[in-house]
């Protein structure tokens, strides 16, 4: 083999070697702009499952506060069905049976909330 045919083959194998590289470097730049465009995916989805985990608890304490409120709204009607009674007897003394439904759902009521 001549020098110039063995300086062609150094050459052709820096070459490879070059390119081989290169294709290294590539890839690696390919792989690191992927995990970089996965990383607010990443960051996104975490911030909303604790949102949906707040909004959750949010909505469990809610509907507790609505059932309080209905059971208070229905308190609110029997004791003022109880008060009207009351008022109704106060004026004429005549409202006996009035008093004692009223007197009766007040009990009914509280034996409910026992």
């Amino acid at each position: 083999m001549t020098d110039s045919a063995i300086w062609q083959i150094v050459l052709i194998i820096t070459g490879l070697g070059q390119m081989i590289v290169t294709l290294a470097a590539v890839v690696t730049i390919i792989r690191q702009g992927k995990e970089r465009a996965a990383t607010p995916d990443r960051l996104q989805n975490e911030r909303i499952a604790k949102l949906e985990d707040r909004i959750d608890k949010i909505e469990m304490h809610l509907d507790n506060d609505n059932k309080r409120l209905r059971e208070i709204e229905e308190a609110n009607h029997v004791v003022l069905q109880a008060l009207l009674a009351i008022i109704g007897y106060s004026l004429d003394g005549t409202d006996n049976e009035k008093l004692r439904n009223a007197k009766t759902e007040l009990e009914a009521y509280l034996i409910r909330r026992k």
